[in-house]
């Protein structure tokens, strides 16, 4: 009878886990940055979730630092947090609400181990059918999830240059002391509790800093923008530089700073801080060739455009606000498995790259843009650039299902 009760036991928790609704979606052991996913349709409180890293103590997530979003993570979107791992070989288990003192087989909801095998918990994984026993990612991190919430294992990792945040300076002009910061990462985030830098003087928070909201919000929604006046410390339309860190009080920590410009002269404050993560060379700088003019970003957001190259100097007298602000792109469904709808009108181009910059599909401007086919892409996640005909430019990062 005791052989008939466990014999139940696995076949219930074999039907339950045909679909995991939250999953691990980016590991990047090396900055003990980790992301998850909501694969439900409705909003997920993720509060009482708890992760174990290389089988230690269980750990609810409420009590962890968010990196990105909101412990109420909507459907189909992302929260990202920080915690140490292991660098190179080491595992992370996510456990269900419940039990917060021991280890229950049950309530292991999803794992992942990387640099060997063996680690503590990957015969429960096993048994559990979320992870095959001696197999381990074996690719550089960062990590990406692949799949759907049907798919599990090693399998369904791979390995990627993906950022778990892409939180950058949009434009700087210099002249009338305002700057934009564009949010292109897969969640909203709230950057008020972030640090900025204005000429080498630092704020512990966004939101104490002497700075003044234009256009937008703290909490910046995804794909959407913040333009901020500078009040009382004004920027130098000579020599000056910008530096935005995700946390309060880590002005000497690569892993918070999110992005870095500077014009007029090289090596100012935080360049080699910059240069350590490898966003700006140091000793480059953007060129002002006249006291009017602004700086704006031309890159696609992406973890590879980075840096002076993609930055340029224009004189915006004819330029309204809302052309330099990045356009906002409405695309659906998001995630996708075969087609997207791209619901925005006055387009003239879009392109939609892998995550290393290849061009995958490109339209030009009299075509139908009201559908896209993505029957011939594989599984994974792909950056849209749309660009209408005031030259507006707008990126939206994709994701290909499985079928």
């Amino acid at each position: 009878m005791k052989k008939i009760y466990i014999l139940l036991f696995f076949i219930i928790n074999s039907f339950a886990l045909k679909a995991q609704f939250v999953k691990f979606w980016i590991i990047e052991p090396k900055a003990g940055l980790f992301a998850l996913v909501n694969f439900y349709t409705t909003t997920e409180d993720f509060s009482n979730y708890r992760i174990s890293v290389d089988g230690g103590v269980d750990t609810p997530l409420k009590s962890l630092p968010i990196f990105v979003g909101n412990i109420n993570v909507k459907g189909r979107e992302t929260i990202a947090f920080t915690y140490p791992m292991g660098k190179t070989d080491g595992s992370i288990s996510l456990y269900l609400p419940g039990d917060t003192v021991n280890h229950i087989r049950g309530k292991l909801y999803d794992y992942c181990q990387w640099g060997s095998a063996g680690h503590q918990n990957e015969d429960s994984a096993e048994i559990l059918g979320l992870w095959k026993k001696g197999t381990f990612i074996n690719v550089a991190p960062p990590f990406s999830f692949k799949c759907d919430e049907w798919n599990f294992g090693v399998q369904c990792w791979q390995g990627v240059k993906l950022p778990i945040i892409t939180m950058r300076f949009a434009y700087v002009s210099p002249w009338n002391n305002t700057f934009c910061i564009r949010n292109s990462g897969v969640s909203n985030m709230d950057i008020s509790n972030g640090s900025i830098c204005i000429n080498g003087t630092c704020y512990d928070t966004l939101s104490k800093a002497p700075v003044e909201i234009v256009k937008g919000k703290f909490d910046i929604a995804k794909n959407d923008s913040l333009v901020l006046r500078v009040t009382t410390q004004k920027l130098d339309t000579v020599n000056g530089s910008l530096a935005l860190f995700a946390l309060t009080n880590q002005k000497s920590d690569t892993t918070s700073l999110l992005d870095f410009v500077q014009w007029g002269q090289g090596n100012q404050a935080y360049a080699t801080l910059a240069h350590q993560k490898g966003i700006w060379d140091s000793l480059s700088f953007v060129t002002i060739n006249h006291r009017e003019d602004s700086l704006r970003y031309i890159g696609d957001f992406t973890r590879q455009q980075v840096g002076v190259n993609y930055w340029k100097s224009f004189n915006p007298t004819n330029i309204g606000l809302s052309q330099l602000v990045p356009k906002i792109v409405t695309v659906n469904p998001n995630p996708t498995t075969n087609y997207i709808y791209i619901q925005e009108e006055n387009i003239v181009e879009f392109t939609i790259c892998d995550l290393q910059g290849k061009v995958m599909l490109k339209s030009k401007s009299n075509e139908v843009l009201q559908s896209v086919s993505l029957i011939d892409l594989a599984p994974g996640i792909y950056m849209l650039t749309i660009t209408d005909k005031n030259g507006r430019t707008g990126n939206q990062k994709i994701v290909k299902l499985a079928e």
